[in-house]
């Protein structure tokens, strides 16, 4: 829904737009939050942006559902799996 919206947004306001998309599924893709943010920053992208990418990680909480139950929320944080 909101990667609709935000397109919605940009074509509205006539504005370039970019997504990045990260797999939490594969638990052997490991990369740091600091590897992420300095690709980011090499590959040009505005300053804008990669702090909108920043608050996708900052304080986030996860919840595994397992056997049909939610278990305890928790934090992500050192790496994106």
């Amino acid at each position: 829904m909101l990667a609709h919206e935000t397109i919605d947004w940009a074509k509205h306001f006539n504005q370039p737009l970019v997504f990045k998309k990260l797999n939490f599924i594969k638990s052997y893709d490991k990369m740091g939050w600091d590897f992420i943010f300095l690709t980011l920053k090499k590959l040009g992208m505005a300053r804008e942006f990669i702090g909108m990418v920043w608050l996708m990680f900052d304080k986030v909480e996860v919840v595994v559902c397992f056997n049909r139950r939610n278990i305890n929320p928790f934090c992500i944080k050192e790496k994106v799996r």
